[in-house]
């Protein structure tokens, strides 16, 4: 991402510096210029920074990517894109799932990975604890941002075998999105 000031351009002083004057903000551990307009692809960066390759953002962290969410979960939540093998030597706060997904669940940005706008509507409704107003929201901007209906959720839902939540994930999917 060419807009990144990364620390080693400038020093964390320097950065520091610049975010209280307002020439940058800080996204994860990197820094923006002000004007730059923050896209799916800086938060996937920084959502992922400094870990190896092979994990892919989903669920919530998903979702913040794609904007549909306000803020990252306070623990990312990853997974290992079967079959890949990661190793984590430092593991800082994180969900780590290994799953297996077709390709059409995965997208890729600036070189790293997110699962789907459907996908991740869909791992949210079924997985989701604690479900509030703000997780409605979510899924009806996933399904504007995917451009995908509610009689397509529920059809791609039932594709795989049983998975745990379903049921749940259906009645989610109706309250967020119309027919």
């Amino acid at each position: 991402m060419p807009n990144f000031i990364a620390l080693g351009q400038l020093s964390r002083v320097e950065l520091d510096a610049a975010r209280l004057d307002g020439d940058v903000y800080r996204l994860g551990d990197d820094y923006l210029p002000i004007d730059t307009i923050e896209t799916p692809a800086h938060r996937l960066r920084a959502a992922l920074a400094g870990l190896p390759e092979g994990l892919a953002a989903e669920r919530g962290t998903a979702a913040w990517v794609w904007g549909a969410l306000p803020r990252p979960p306070a623990v990312a939540e990853l997974c290992v894109v079967a079959p890949s093998r990661v190793r984590l030597d430092v593991v800082p706060p994180v969900v780590l799932r290994e799953v297996v997904l077709p390709p059409e669940d995965l997208v890729r940005l600036a070189g790293a990975a997110v699962t789907s706008p459907l996908r991740t509507a869909l791992d949210l409704a079924r997985t989701r604890e604690g479900w509030t107003e703000g997780d409605t929201a979510a899924l009806a901007r996933l399904a504007e941002l995917g451009r995908f209906r509610l009689e397509e959720a529920v059809a791609r839902l039932s594709r795989p075998a049983r998975l745990p939540g379903m049921a749940r994930a259906r009645l989610r999917l109706r309250e967020a999105l119309p027919p």
